[in-house]
């Protein structure tokens, strides 16, 4: 009896076990992925290049790439580069920098650590004698510019009478909503929810959280975040993001929202803009909660440096 009591327990466990890797097998999504205030991060691999070498051997960079955000990256645009060097003394990097990989995976509910993969660059050093120097120390800049996408969604509750004198309970009270992060550097950090009769006012707080530079959506200004672009992102393109989507349980508020320009386009001043929209025409009734939704597009430059020096080969 106690041989089969344990059998029984084993197959019960086994079957426990199973379900949760859901059906034919497959693992369960994991909630609440979209955390985090990054997008692609990007680092030297080490002794790539290397911090001391010959003005003989070749330059070769790799660039590790993470993309530890939720939303893919590697489209139109999105390119790294290589400069804050002398292209005449360090030659065959190419100023048009290099794709990022095709759809480059962010991290989702059955990836919990994002997308991994190196570029590698190379190039060659003009020989320093002829440059009538010894040494040639550097500053290695590595240089991501990429579009990213911020989604955040979370309950917010209406009242279309925030003033009736009533006795019947309400199931939620309007008021600040933390957002927290979104898995991007761009986030939607906190919604404010002022009720009235008629109207219910959303006070929506846009932070830069990634440590990088924002700026205007679109492939024209991926294009201008080259570092040898000759006319470079200008002041009225950087700390910009689009607010492409404000909605209510699926009903778009986004035409309310301001201030925006005609593209949908906010600016950060300091890191940080406020949007003010309204949802109208609520009629009558209890209050309750509902889903807010809040979608904002943007590009993202992110750089991180490295030194180093060329010596004459004896």
């Amino acid at each position: 009896m106690k041989k089969a009591l344990v059998i029984s327990i084993l197959v019960l466990m086994i079957a426990f076990s199973g379900c949760r890797e859901g059906l034919g097998g497959r693992k369960e999504p994991v909630a609440g992925y979209r955390t985090g205030s990054q997008g692609l991060v990007i680092n030297f691999m080490p002794n790539y290049p290397r911090t001391q070498m010959y003005d003989d051997e070749p330059f070769d960079v790799i660039i590790e790439l993470r993309n530890k955000g939720s939303y893919a990256t590697g489209f139109g645009g999105d390119r790294i580069y290589l400069s804050g060097f002398d292209i005449g003394i360090i030659t065959g990097i190419s100023t048009n920098g290099e794709r990022l990989p095709s759809e480059f995976e962010g991290i989702t509910e059955y990836n919990a650590d994002g997308g991994y993969d190196t570029i590698q660059f190379s190039g060659q050093v003009y020989p320093l004698s002829m440059k009538k120097v010894d040494r040639y120390p550097a500053t290695v800049l590595a240089t991501v510019c990429y579009g990213y996408k911020t989604t955040a969604s979370d309950n917010v509750c209406i009242d279309p009478n925030p003033f009736a004198s009533t006795t019947e309970r309400k199931v939620c009270t309007p008021g600040p909503v933390s957002f927290g992060t979104q898995g991007a550097p761009i986030a939607v950090t906190t919604v404010e929810v002022d009720p009235t009769p008629r109207i219910t006012r959303f006070k929506i707080h846009i932070s830069n959280v990634g440590g990088g530079t924002v700026f205007k959506y679109g492939g024209d200004y991926l294009a201008k975040c080259n570092p040898y672009h000759t006319r470079g992102l200008e002041f009225n393109e950087i700390d910009v993001v689009r607010l492409t989507g404000v909605s209510v349980a699926g009903k778009t508020i986004t035409p309310s929202c301001k201030p925006m320009d005609n593209e949908g386009n906010v600016r950060l001043i300091n890191g940080q803009a406020t949007v003010f929209c309204e949802l109208g025409n609520l009629g009558t009734g209890p209050a309750y909660t509902t889903p807010l939704t809040v979608e904002v597009d943007y590009g993202y430059m992110s750089t991180v440096s490295k030194q180093i020096e060329i010596v004459q080969t004896p």
